[in-house]
């Protein structure tokens, strides 16, 4: 049925365009255009039994014809009639969807538009009138003419679009298992060129096959504008109910988000702004009491920051009363008056959240159940989001979600190790560093035993050690040579720990289907992929592993001071990780650590700066040429066969390194960065970590500038000093 389908994008553009009145929109020229769609839904109606849209969408389309005639005008009471004669409509559709017809009769139905000829509301206003020969100028259909071609498109089911993942998916769990034989072979026959042409091949498939999995993710996403666009009625609706005046913007609304987050943003909001609407802003009498303008605002921000999409909601409303969410908690029976006064301001003002919790004092149709918001958090938290509150008392409220974008949604990059004699795969995310412990008594990387349990110092913090063979009853291996132990650094909630490998295989494109649900519930396996061999393996639930044997003691804070220096711990949420290197100068270099994707090794020749790297390539930039440029050519010269560190920055899907001396360390400080005596866009500032001083670059900048340049030097060119500027002594 095309037309049922049609008829709901109508609708919601015939929504559009009535609500632009409001914005300062021509009205005649809206009513004009309107005129039209209104007509094509009820010429196309009249071949549907029942007859009430049919019916009904005529007396709609008079309407807009009295207005066209100059008959009436344009009123703030006639928009809003329009508007519901809209939600009619949109009800009578979804009725032929469902075969469920409601018994309705044609005078009830215009009742509900609340149109009455002789009210003021409906008297002509003279900004609004439109003159009989303006009416003439549309056409008998109401459509104008235009002679552009309508964009060719098809709508397809999203279930379609993920059986297409599904089977790109296989094609890369059957590539990884040829690409595993190929390597076999390669071994055996190392001068066979029939392989080395199979290799290639292979490549090329991959990256065929990884454009065609990007293209159809890409096709699952919307924007922000069309997930959020009941949003302007429900406002307008909500705010004449309780009597306030509120100007609604919207900011980086073209961002394009999954549509599983676009369904939970459309639910969501719904909430939050209801609550916003209701108890946030005040009305135009307290706002003139206050200074404030009689206009409240409420502006809907989004972004995406490191593959997280945060849409934040503010007001210039009240803001969260804390001391009478204090005073509600222990009321109702959730908080013993001890408890609650123990509570943070952040807590109290995330108890909005809380099931069954609100403040209001009498429940209204629009909130007052505490229901609503805490459905909001339920969803979030489905999709590994996370909902923060940031209120001023007075001054207003910004409620943030933070939405990890899905992968694509059924393949992951993961690093395959051996732990306890049996292979497992950690989702990259989750993936911070692998490092080796060190024997010695006096060696800082050794790991130490604190009580019951094992810590090893990691950028001057110690972490704990998990030995996961052993919690899961398997017998892990004897430590290496010179008794040393591999491990990875994960990271799950902000939380630092390690966890005790017996080898680490290497990352790959790993395909992850759903667990059996007694697996599932054991609630430290996110899945399951198989190898290249086709064995089966088990994917690692960091956060499930975290949680079941990390105490909540081990991981309180970012991570444990060493000594006893532990009297920062409280505020351990403001603490800034950097990683610590130096060049080939003499001056400590830091980079935050939040914009490194990960730390590599490899030969780097200023000859030939581009090398294959993840299945694309990667762009190599000697920073030596920032910090010492005079000598930059003859160092990399004299080093061009030997590994050297490598900083990957991750920037719209391009990988780019950063080429370094030696890195230091990792260490963190809750001090801000101090800016240069001399501004350099290279460099973020100074910041001091302990006893040490280190100067931060900015990355972006750097890539930035190497992009900007006009010049090109081969595959790819050497970073110019005179692009970045002296740096400041």
């Amino acid at each position: 049925m095309g037309f049922l389908a049609d008829a709901d994008s109508i609708l919601e553009q015939v929504e559009g365009q009535l609500l632009s009145i409001e914005d300062g929109a021509d009205p005649i020229e809206v009513i004009n255009t309107v005129f039209g769609m209104v007509h094509t839904i009820k010429g196309a109606s009249g071949f549907f039994e029942p007859k009430t849209l049919h019916q009904f969408a005529h007396f709609y389309e008079d309407q807009y014809k009295q207005i066209q005639a100059g008959k009436v005008g344009i009123t703030e009471g006639r928009l809003s009639a329009l508007l519901e004669g809209i939600d009619v409509l949109k009800k009578l559709v979804e009725e032929f969807k469902t075969d469920r017809f409601s018994e309705v009769t044609i005078e009830s139905l215009v009742a509900r538009l609340n149109i009455d000829e002789g009210s003021p509301q409906a008297q002509s206003s003279s900004d609004a009138k439109a003159s009989p020969g303006q009416a003439q100028d549309s056409s008998p259909s109401g459509f104008r003419k235009n002679d552009q071609q309508p964009a060719r498109e098809i709508k397809v089911e999203l279930s379609v679009l993920d059986e297409f993942l599904h089977a790109s998916g296989e094609m890369t769990v059957i590539r990884n298992m040829i690409t595993k034989a190929v390597s076999t072979l390669q071994r055996k026959y190392p001068l066979d060129s029939d392989l080395a042409r199979l290799e290639e091949l292979l490549d090329e498939l991959h990256k065929t096959n990884s454009l065609v999995q990007h293209r159809v993710t890409d096709l699952r996403k919307i924007s922000v504008k069309n997930a959020l666009k009941s949003v302007p009625r429900l406002v307008r609706d909500v705010s004449k109910k309780v009597d306030k005046k509120v100007a609604l913007e919207f900011v980086g609304e073209e961002l394009r988000i999954d549509t599983s987050i676009a369904e939970i943003l459309g639910q969501g909001l719904v909430h939050i702004l209801r609550n916003s609407l209701d108890h946030g802003l005040e009305g135009p009498e307290e706002r003139r009491t206050k200074g404030k303008a009689e206009t409240g605002k409420i502006t809907i921000r989004s972004s995406l920051r490191d593959e997280v999409v945060i849409v934040e909601i503010q007001d210039d409303g009240r803001g969260v009363n804390t001391v009478k969410i204090r005073d509600k908690i222990v009321k109702n029976g959730m908080f013993s008056l001890e408890e609650a006064k123990k509570l943070s301001e952040s807590e109290l003002q995330n108890m909005i959240f809380a099931p069954g919790f609100s403040t209001a004092d009498a429940i209204t149709d629009i909130s007052g159940r505490g229901v609503g918001l805490s459905s909001v958090i339920d969803s979030v938290r489905t999709m590994g989001g996370k909902v923060l509150v940031q209120s001023e008392l007075g001054q207003g409220t910004v409620v943030s979600l933070h939405l990890p974008v899905p992968k694509s949604v059924l393949i992951k990059s993961c690093l395959f190790v051996e732990i306890g004699g049996h292979e497992f795969a950690i989702p990259q995310e989750n993936v911070l560093q692998v490092i080796k412990s060190e024997s010695g008594v006096n060696n800082s990387k050794r790991i130490q035993r604190m009580k019951d349990s094992e810590v090893i110092e990691y950028g001057g913090h110690l972490i704990p050690v998990l030995s996961l063979g052993t919690s899961l009853g398997a017998q892990p291996k004897e430590a290496g040579k010179g008794n040393q132990d591999l491990l990875v650094v994960s990271t799950s909630k902000g939380k630092l720990f390690a966890i005790k490998l017996d080898e680490v295989r290497d990352f790959e494109d790993a395909v992850i289907r759903t667990v059996d649900l007694c697996l599932k519930s054991l609630r430290i396996f996110s899945g399951s992929t198989f190898l290249g061999d086709g064995k089966l393996c088990l994917v690692l639930d960091i956060d499930g592993v975290a949680e079941k044997w990390i105490s909540s003691a081990e991981t309180s804070g970012r991570a444990r001071p060493p000594a006893a220096t532990s009297a920062s711990a409280s505020s351990s949420t403001n603490e800034i990780s950097y990683l610590l290197f130096s060049t080939s100068g003499p001056q400590l270099l830091a980079v935050p650590q939040a914009q490194l994707f990960r730390i590599e090794e490899m030969v780097f020749d200023p000859a030939s700066q581009v090398r294959r790297y993840r299945d694309t390539v990667i762009h190599l930039i000697d920073l030596d040429f920032i910090e010492n440029p005079l000598n930059a050519a003859q160092a990399s010269s004299s080093r061009s066969s030997e590994k050297r560190p490598v900083l990957v920055i991750q920037q719209d899907q391009n990988f780019y390194g950063l080429v370094v001396s030696n890195i230091v360390d990792f260490a963190s400080t809750h001090r801000e960065i101090e800016d240069l005596p001399q501004q350099d866009p290279a460099y973020l500032g100074i910041v001091v970590i302990g006893e040490k001083t280190a100067t931060v670059i900015n990355p972006t900048a750097v890539l930035d500038m190497r992009r900007n340049r006009k010049e090109n030097q081969g595959a790819m060119q050497k970073l110019d000093p005179r692009d970045i500027g002296s740096k400041a002594a």
